[in-house]
């Protein structure tokens, strides 16, 4: 039971930050989500949804390895390079993709919740970023990295705002 309401939990945080995220970008259009503040290396609104979607896709596969009492080691893992590399890949996508993608990536990881058994989520293994950790606690990453991100999405609109002088 208890393993229970801790994934309830986390699906209902899952949610929860998704739906502000398409709150946020709802009605936006293509300059609006392909814009970035130059010169810096920041990403637009649509890299940073594509990052997004890797990411969680890769978290994902972490803790289901996990789970899985099997061992996820990258030797020199470079988390800017890996995610550089993941947006990068999904650049020429339009935002339509990238956000159904998005959708597919929630479902495979809803599905991927549901079916841990209790002590999966309490089970420990190594994260290539993170270091040692639990099933559980990559899963809770995905929500926390949404919300992180979306202070970023959030920061790129009051920045193109002010640059139209709004």
């Amino acid at each position: 039971m208890a393993g229970e309401k801790r994934v309830q939990t986390l699906i209902d945080k899952l949610a929860a930050a998704r739906e502000e995220i398409l709150q946020t970008i709802e009605g936006l259009g293509e300059e609006a989500l392909t814009w970035q503040p130059g010169g810096n290396g920041r990403w637009s609104i649509k890299e940073t949804l594509a990052h997004l979607s890797s990411a969680e896709g890769s978290h994902r596969q972490v803790a289901q390895a996990i789970a899985a009492g099997q061992t996820v080691d990258v030797p020199d893992f470079d988390l800017d390079a890996w995610n550089a590399a993941q947006v990068a890949e999904r650049r020429q996508r339009s935002i339509d993709e990238i956000l159904q993608e998005m959708a597919a990536e929630r479902q495979c990881t809803l599905s991927a919740l549901q079916d841990l058994e209790g002590e999966a989520l309490d089970r420990q293994g190594l994260h290539p970023a993170l270091g040692e950790t639990t099933v559980l606690k990559v899963f809770r990453i995905i929500p926390i990295h949404e919300r992180w991100h979306l202070k970023d999405i959030k920061q790129l609109l009051e920045e193109q705002g002010e640059q139209r002088g709004q």
